[in-house]
């Protein structure tokens, strides 16, 4: 679960495959994104409830929670948009309502996400510094 948040964006990770989730983070982190990795469907939930993320890097695959099921709940918060969902996959995309993609998904795929979805907002951030 959230264990810190900073001034910076962040970008939510629900992912329960432990590997797959830490080299999602790790690709953000180096280009100055807090990574916040959620195991379950219900943490994702939670952890959109308590700050709304830049973008969302969504496993349609979690074995906790319907992947189709937990974008409609993320989506119905309010608190994200589904331009800012990338659904990563290993079964069909067909049907997805937000971007998605095929398994395996490399960090510049999540990277090229991160940065359509933010660009807009750290934009405005750095003209106010």
């Amino acid at each position: 679960m959230v264990t810190r948040m900073s001034q910076r964006n962040y970008v939510l990770v629900a992912e329960d495959d432990q590997d797959c989730a830490a080299v999602y983070a790790d690709a953000l982190e180096v280009v100055g994104f807090d990574a916040v990795i959620t195991g379950t469907g219900q943490e994702a939930l939670d952890t959109v409830e308590l700050y709304a993320p830049c973008a969302v890097i969504l496993d349609r695959g979690m074995r906790l929670a319907d992947g189709s099921d937990l974008l409609e709940a993320l989506l119905a918060t309010g608190r994200i948009e589904v331009h800012r969902l990338l659904v990563i996959t290993g079964g069909p995309i067909e049907g997805c309502r937000a971007k998605a993609i095929r398994k395996p998904a490399t960090a510049d795929d999540v990277w090229d996400h991160v940065r359509d979805c933010c660009a807009p907002k750290l934009d405005a951030r750095d003209a106010l510094a």
